[in-house]
Parts: C-alpha cells; sequence; structure tokens
C-alpha cells in the first residue's frame, strides 16, 4: 500500500521577521485563470470611470493683479517660479510652493508686450509699449526686494534700453550668451552689453507680432507679422532659412523642446497647426477644437503635449500627435486668455487672462498632489497599463474621450462642424462638375498654407 504524505517546509511560507514582506502564491499557468481577460477589463473600466469622477483640476489662483495677464514667463532652473506681465505695465514673480507673491515692479507704461527669462535663471527682460527694455537681476530682488521693500520703494531694473521703434515681442536665446531678440517694425537682436541693435532683420511694412527662439538650436528663431506670413532666420549667417504665408493670422508658436525642427502654430481660424521646418508645404498635424481664436501655446518639457489657450476662455491640453484635446479646462468666471505655459516638471499648467488671475491647473486632472506610498503608486501605474491595453474598447473609449464643456461651446462645436462638412461637400460637387482633372482635390492639412518658399 502507497501513503502519499504532505509535507511542508515552514521556510517557504513563514517569514522571518514580522517586518518581512509576506509571500504570495501564485499560479501563472493561463488555465487557471479563465476569467483573468474579463477581470482586467472590468478593472480598466472602473479606473477610467475614477478618473472622470476624480478629476479636480484646477489648483489655485493668483489674483492680486490690477489688469490682464498678457504674459506668463517660466525657467527650468526655477521650478517654483512664474512671471507674470500685466497690461498696466507691471511684473510679479510669484512663488508656487507658498502661493505668495515673492516680488514685482512697475516695469513699463502701458502693456507688457515680451516677457522672458534667461536660460541660467538669474534675469528677467521685458519689452512694453513705452519702447523700453528693461532686465531685472533675479538674486537680487528675490533677496532684497518683499512685500515690505516694494512699499518702501520701487523696484528697479538692472539695465535699461531705449529702442527707436515700437516693441511687441521679447525672447532670449536658450545658449549661455547675453543675446535676445525683440520684434516690432522688424525682429532685432539685442546684447545685453550694448544699446543699440547688433543686426535687424528687415521683413515687409506688416508690423512683427511675435518672435520665439529654438530651444533645441540655438541659432534658429521665428517671427510672425500681421500678414499672415510666418519665417524663420538663423543668426550665424544672419539669413533667412524659409518662410510660407498662411491662409489665416498666425497668433502665437512655439517650438518642440525635444525636436528642433518640430513647431506648432495658433491660427485665428481656431486651429493649431504642426510643422516640419524640412517641409512646410503642408502642416504635420491639424489640431481642432477650439471655437474661437488660439492665443497662446506653450510645450511640455517632454515635448509630448503642448497646451493652449484660446479666445472662447478654454485652456485645452493635447498630445502632440493628435488631432482632437486630450483635456479641457475651464471656468465660470475665467474669461480670454492670453498666455499658457507649462511647468518644468511638467505636472502643471499655467495661465493668465483677461479676468486679472493667474491660474494653476495640474496637467492631469486626476492626479494627486501629495506624495504616494510605493504601494499607492504601484497600483496606479497597473491602472494605466490596463487603461493602455484597453484604451480601443468601445465602452473605455467613450469614457476617456468625454470632455465636459459649457453650452454655448457644444452648440458652436457642432455648428462648425455642419460648416465644414458643407464645405467638403461643395468641394466634392465642384470636382465631380468639372472637367477631370481641372481641379485638384486639397487635403485638409494643405488648406491652411497660402504659400511656402525653402
Amino acid at each position: 500500500m502507497k501513503i502519499k504524505v504532505i509535507s511542508r517546509n515552514e521556510a517557504e511560507y513563514k517569514r522571518e521577521s514580522t517586518r518581512d514582506l509576506k509571500k504570495l502564491e501564485r499560479d501563472l499557468d493561463p488555465e487557471a485563470h479563465p476569467f483573468q481577460q474579463a477581470r482586467e477589463y472590468t478593472r480598466a473600466l472602473n479606473a477610467t470611470k475614477l478618473d472622470k469622477i476624480f478629476a479636480k483640476p484646477f489648483v489655485c489662483s493668483f489674483d492680486q493683479h490690477m489688469d490682464s495677464i498678457w504674459r506668463i514667463a517660466t525657467v527650468p532652473s526655477l521650478l517654483t517660479t512664474v512671471f507674470s506681465g500685466c497690461c498696466d505695465g507691471e511684473i510679479r514673480a510669484w512663488n508656487l510652493t507658498s502661493r505668495h507673491m515673492a516680488w514685482r515692479a512697475r516695469a513699463h507704461k502701458g502693456f507688457v508686450r515680451g516677457l522672458s527669462v534667461n536660460k541660467e535663471g538669474t534675469h528677467v527682460l521685458s519689452c512694453g509699449d513705452d519702447k523700453a527694455i528693461r532686465i531685472w537681476n533675479l538674486n537680487s530682488n528675490q533677496r532684497s526686494h518683499s512685500m515690505a521693500g516694494y512699499e518702501d520703494g520701487e523696484v528697479t531694473p538692472e539695465l535699461s534700453i531705449l529702442s527707436k521703434t515700437g516693441l511687441m515681442d521679447l525672447s532670449c536665446t536658450w545658449d549661455n550668451t547675453d543675446v535676445f531678440a525683440t520684434c516690432g517694425a522688424q525682429i532685432d537682436l539685442w546684447s545685453t552689453k550694448r544699446s543699440k541693435p547688433i543686426h535687424s532683420f528687415e521683413w515687409t511694412a506688416e508690423t512683427v507680432q511675435g518672435v520665439e527662439y529654438n530651444p533645441v538650436e540655438h541659432n534658429i528663431l521665428c517671427g510672425w507679422n500681421s500678414g499672415c506670413q510666418f519665417m524663420t532666420y538663423d543668426t550665424r549667417t544672419k539669413s533667412e532659412t524659409n518662410s510660407m504665408k498662411m491662409a489665416h493670422t498666425v497668433n502665437c508658436a512655439a517650438w518642440n523642446p525635444q525636436e528642433a525642427y518640430t513647431i506648432t502654430l495658433g491660427s485665428e481660424d481656431a486651429n493649431a497647426y504642426t510643422f516640419d521646418m524640412r517641409k512646410m508645404n503642408k502642416a504635420k498635424k491639424v489640431h481642432v477644437g477650439h471655437v474661437q481664436a488660439v492665443q497662446s501655446i506653450a510645450y511640455a518639457p517632454t515635448g509630448r503635449e503642448f497646451v493652449t489657450g484660446g479666445y472662447d476662455c478654454m485652456i485645452r491640453i493635447w498630445r502632440a500627435w493628435e488631432g482632437k484635446s486630450r483635456a479641457l479646462y475651464h471656468t465660470k468666471r475665467m474669461q480670454r486668455i492670453y498666455s499658457v505655459a507649462f511647468s518644468a516638471d511638467n505636472r502643471f499648467v499655467l495661465s493668465g487672462s483677461d479676468d486679472t488671475n493667474l491660474r494653476v491647473w495640474k496637467a492631469r486632472a486626476s492626479q494627486p498632489l501629495q506624495k504616494l506610498k510605493p504601494p499607492e503608486q504601484r497600483k496606479l501605474d497597473y491602472y494605466e497599463k490596463l487603461k493602455k491595453k484597453f484604451q480601443h474598447m468601445p465602452e473605455i473609449r467613450r469614457i476617456s474621450k468625454h470632455q465636459h464643456m459649457p453650452r454655448w461651446i457644444k452648440k458652436r462645436t457642432e455648428e462648425q462642424r455642419t460648416m465644414r462638412a458643407s464645405d467638403r461637400r461643395k468641394e466634392n460637387n465642384v470636382i465631380r462638375h468639372s472637367k477631370p482633372g481641372s481641379i485638384k482635390k486639397k487635403i485638409e492639412k494643405e488648406k491652411s498654407i497660402y504659400k511656402s518658399r525653402h
């Protein structure tokens, strides 16, 4: 007679001390878990629903400005500091950690048209309607000028330069030099050691509305004017590299910080266009969602996402390779948004609007703000993997893509969708009733380009 004896070694399943982790016995055989796929789908569906339930993107707001916020500036070396320029000529620095104002200065008479911080984070540069360029030393200001110090006397700039023409924007180079660019009647290159421009790029008679340096290729800068023209320059050769003319006015532009040749433009036709600078005869991607003009664009430090602020009082966050926005932020009191920015750690979005408020939003609406314990972080990572695995299931796709929007925005969106369908139907009818080959059908990515030249 054979007898089978169950023998167990305590060392295999008992802990040596109470501080050790408990061992989990798992059978990895798929036949032992016939309902694993169904359980994972249910977990992914619940995780998607919980993201919508716990979506609270708004963090805080700074409402001490007295006029509309026109410009926002951030710098990677100052993680907790953001600068805002107001339409009454005032510049303020805010500490995002303490949620208090660090310092302020009466910079210009009129609008603060341009605001930028150098790469090291030591100086802030601004320009305004008074044709003045002012440079502020952050180290001395933050050390000696507090709220009480401001009440005793005005914070004075370290250097002031007067331009002969009106200024519309300002941008600092991303290398370690002291060169910066301004625009107005033309694009001027300046040095902090000289009171006159070191070079000027002459353009058409139209006013140059904006200028932006490339964060990867430090010698490349772009500019756009009120005549729907967009142009890039090389400061080494002091020449134009390429240009194009859009069908609508360009309001803003932002370079991808991880791809030197990728740039996204915000247009007056309520769309954003991503271009490859090596081939500008058509857009890489058309980002559709706003119902009014796109006023500002800013890329995340990772280069995988960007945020836009529109004249329709909406903030939209986009993945760089998608044509529909990932998230939509709005409040009842928020007005037209003139400037947006990402924080240096990619966790927060900043917006400056016409209602004098500088608002801070979470880049991920359901992301917790507090530091997570390792088990909590592993759980969230597990849910992210499940949502990515089942992202194409109909129910999960419907819930994840839903965006709550005001009634007038939804109505305007339906009207634009109807108008685009009508234009496509009209174009197809014209081609169908014309001589074969006489009219070439344009794709959507080419309709926004009026003329391009390399």
